[in-house]
């Protein structure tokens, strides 16, 4: 299982930080209450998600709090790239959908 969490209030320094935990089978998976944006992978069969010989873990997060407000569909660009001295390449690319309907939380994982 995967939860994942991001909230407006988070970035608001007046309000208290909201606490989370997530229980899993009656033990406690995680606690936390210096999040932003997050997420908690857990079950009985988590195996590594990525080749660990030669690949990483990316994960990527947006929260738009204000796609609810706008009444017309939009998207947010994103590219991945491996940058050294001399060039850059797109390794990985695609859009974020919001609007109307949209969860303004989204979140994916890559191996690079």
């Amino acid at each position: 299982y995967t939860f994942l969490i991001g909230g407006a209030y988070q970035w608001d320094p007046e309000i208290p930080p909201p606490t989370y935990s997530v229980f899993f089978d009656g033990e406690l998976v995680r606690r936390s209450n210096s999040w932003l944006l997050d997420s908690v992978r857990f079950g009985g069969n988590c195996k590594p998600l990525c080749n660990q010989d030669d690949e990483s873990l990316i994960e990527f997060f947006i929260y738009d709090r204000d796609s609810r407000y706008y009444e017309v569909e939009y998207e947010y660009e994103w590219d991945l790239n491996v940058t050294n001295h001399n060039s850059s390449a797109t390794v990985s690319s695609g859009v974020v959908p919001q609007g109307p309907g949209i969860s303004p939380l989204a979140h994916k994982i890559m191996c690079v």
